[in-house]
């Protein structure tokens, strides 16, 4: 099947993320709320095929219908058995997990993929502690977070001060590695409100280091860390083997295929357009 027949089988599924507390502990699913008009996608929706929408369907409800068994088992019995009771809870909601847990993966992988595609982050060269400069990242999407006061000079005039254009995740990799190469500026600082967007949109787990596993799942390059422009010359991650089942990868990092669109499916919030990066 080509790429074109692959997107014209695609529809966009409304997924939104629910999370709800059984004994304390978050569950999160996605239960499918029927289908979107046209073919953008975003915080609440992801492209997927019509069997994709019946199975996330019948595995949510499941799931839902799992969390009700588990608060029921921790209400039965006297007092004296809520230990026991809990522990039934605890099991039910094991179980659940175990069982939703696949589907859980795929669509935040696809929440993920939207958010890498979004051409929405800029970048500019500020002053940091004199004579230093450092590399500035944030969204034009997100308010209040463009570079102020005016971004520092750079030593060449060749070279802007800042991006010219609203970029991708992988574009804007592509600009922090130049400026590091031809300029030396290796210390980046993300603007807080554009990094708590990418958790929300791309429905990132809320702890530490999520949105740094999300910058190294889509950037080319092996990044230390998403505060730091690898030197010049960092090799490419080795390629790992691709799943049998066209999925994801999660095993190891792959060298990925230059980006494309699917014949303009694809994001289109606030005027920023990306495509669908593909892959399943």
């Amino acid at each position: 099947m080509t790429r074109r027949d692959e997107a014209a089988d695609l529809v966009v599924i409304k997924v939104p993320k629910t999370t709800v507390r059984v004994l304390g502990q978050p569950c999160t699913y996605y239960p499918v709320r029927g289908r979107t008009e046209g073919r953008h996608v975003g915080s609440t929706a992801v492209l997927g095929t019509g069997a994709e929408e019946h199975a996330w369907r019948t595995a949510a409800e499941r799931f839902d219908a799992a969390l009700l068994e588990a608060r029921r088992a921790h209400t039965r019995g006297a007092r004296w058995a809520r230990r026991r009771a809990e522990r039934r809870c605890l099991a039910a909601l094991t179980a659940a997990e175990n069982d939703y847990a696949p589907v859980r993966d795929v669509i935040e992988r696809r929440y993920a993929e939207v958010g890498a595609r979004r051409r929405v982050w800029g970048w500019a060269v500020v002053q940091a502690v004199p004579p230093r400069h450092e590399i500035y990242v944030y969204r034009h999407d997100v308010p209040g977070t463009e570079p102020s006061p005016e971004p520092a000079p750079e030593p060449s005039s060749a070279h802007p001060p800042r991006s010219e254009e609203p970029l991708s995740a992988r574009g804007l990799e592509r600009e922090l590695y130049r400026l590091g190469d031809v300029q030396g500026l290796t210390d980046v600082r993300w603007e807080d409100g554009a990094t708590e967007r990418v958790r929300d949109e791309c429905a990132l787990p809320d702890e530490p280091g999520a949105f740094e596993a999300w910058w190294s799942e889509f950037t080319e390059r092996e990044w230390r860390s998403s505060r730091e422009v690898p030197p010049p010359g960092t090799p490419y991650p080795h390629p790992a083997p691709a799943p049998e089942s066209g999925g994801d990868a999660r095993a190891g990092r792959r060298r990925r295929a230059p980006e494309r669109d699917y014949d303009g499916v694809g994001e289109g919030h606030g005027g920023y357009g990306g495509g669908f990066f593909g892959g399943y």
